[in-house]
């Protein structure tokens, strides 16, 4: 139902809308990552081991740098908007800081392109960096109002509506048999058309984005914080295949990319609902520690039994992979079982690090990412020279239990000596560490 929609607080999500808006947001996100893993079988496929590598390095530099300038946009919009602030007003102050950090971005891609990515073209980078700062950014922003009212089924009409742009992209480059620089430019072009749909029907609910200079400083502190914490938390994930670029070549990245994929989509049912109950775990810090507490327990526990579960699974059937995407690509099934234990991993970091965030702790959170980001990038160096593709991996899960010891231990600190009570009615939480 469109029209202008009120200020007011949403409510908090009961049970039965924290499932239903999670079917939503899983049914949105099985789309788009199914079409996107689709699309990166194809496209492996279509250019091979080099040619792919190159690109997913490409991609995965400009997803870092996008990371470590997005000033935590998506979540303290979703934060806003449930604390009261009009809709145009939130979209437009994060679509404001975005252009704002457009130029640092670029000046960061294009310097470590010419460190680590020196064999990559700038046509490829060009076309990865127009999807993820023009696209991407406008979809995060439209995305982030609809749940911010419990909008999820917007959510999912766009994620279906991006999936069956990319299959149509997909399905042309295979047919006309393109090459990478055609291949860079139509993953842009989907990129751009599904993000302006999106701005274009908040826009239409919502009124038109409008930025004001006191909403964009209200937001600095929290904003540095939570864009540091998120670019090092990307960088946790992206910065591998960089380094493994660097000392190991592109067909290992294109070999240890596939099997990252098929993980992310072994997670995406418990990401959903982390996504959905991001708001709840907001609400519940502002109550105090003790509903916190049980709300973080109760999710851990589904966060134990679905990550034991995808991990199983993807252990005996990752011998399946390369007959989907060819000879080539035998080490992704090695791949995926080093990598087996990371949606376990994954969804109890979720549980602590949003408490965390929930508690105003957005400091204290930044900085532990920016140390796991370190661990990373000190054990891909030191591994991959010896062991390839293998050594980012057991980066990679070493680093993720160490994230989940960390932020867990500074959440039960933070309750028992910070201070982290009930507060009275009418007062908000300070959104800082």
């Amino acid at each position: 139902m469109l029209g202008r929609a009120s200020p007011t607080r949403p409510r908090s999500l009961g049970a039965g809308r924290v499932a239903s808006s999670s079917f939503y947001v899983l049914l949105g996100s099985a789309s788009r990552i199914g079409a996107q893993t689709i699309a990166f079988l194809v496209g492996a496929r279509l250019l091979g081991p080099e040619a792919f590598g190159e690109f997913a390095a490409a991609l995965a530099l400009v997803t870092l740098a996008s990371t470590l300038t997005e000033a935590g946009g998506y979540v303290l919009l979703i934060r806003d908007v449930s604390a009261g602030e009009r809709v145009r007003e939130a979209a437009g102050n994060t679509l404001g800081i975005y252009a704002v950090l457009t130029l640092p971005a670029a000046c960061i891609v294009i310097g470590a392109k010419l460190v680590l990515l020196p064999a990559v073209e700038w046509s490829v980078l060009l076309g990865a960096f127009v999807a993820v700062f023009v696209g991407a950014r406008l979809y995060l922003a439209s995305a982030g109002c609809n749940l911010a009212h419990d909008f999820a089924w917007r959510n999912a009409v766009l994620d279906g509506a991006a999936a069956a742009v990319l299959l149509l992209t997909v399905s042309l480059a295979w047919l006309v048999g393109a090459d990478l620089h055609a291949w860079s430019a139509l993953y842009a072009l989907q990129y751009v058309l599904v993000g302006t749909a999106g701005m274009g029907w908040s826009a239409l609910t919502w009124g038109l984005p409008r930025v004001t200079a006191a909403g964009v400083r209200r937001r600095l502190g929290s904003a540095v914080h939570i864009g540091v914490g998120s670019a090092a938390q990307a960088g946790v994930t992206d910065l591998d295949k960089l380094i493994l670029s660097r000392l190991d070549g592109s067909a290992a990245v294109g070999i240890y990319s596939v099997a990252c994929r098929v993980v992310a989509v072994s997670s995406l049912p418990v990401g959903s609902a982390y996504t959905v109950l991001l708001r709840t775990f907001f609400y519940a810090g502002v109550v105090g520690s003790r509903p916190l507490l049980t709300l973080a327990g109760r999710t851990a526990v589904g966060a134990v039994l679905y990550g034991g579960l995808a991990g199983a699974v993807l252990w005996f059937l990752s011998g399946v992979l390369p007959g989907v995407v060819g000879p080539r690509y035998d080490g992704s099934a090695l791949a995926i079982r080093y990598l087996a234990l990371v949606p376990l991993l994954q969804g109890l970091y979720a549980v602590s690090a949003n408490s965390l965030l929930s508690l105003g702790a957005e400091a204290a959170w930044a900085r532990l990412q920016v140390a796991a980001l370190v661990v990373n990038a000190v054990l891909n160096v030191w591994l991959v020279p010896y062991a390839g593709w293998t050594g980012s991996a057991t980066a990679s899960v070493v680093t993720q239990v160490l994230q989940v010891l960390c932020t867990g231990s500074a959440l039960l600190w933070r309750v028992r000596w910070g201070g982290s009570g009930p507060m009275k009615s009418g007062e908000r939480r300070p959104w800082s560490g």
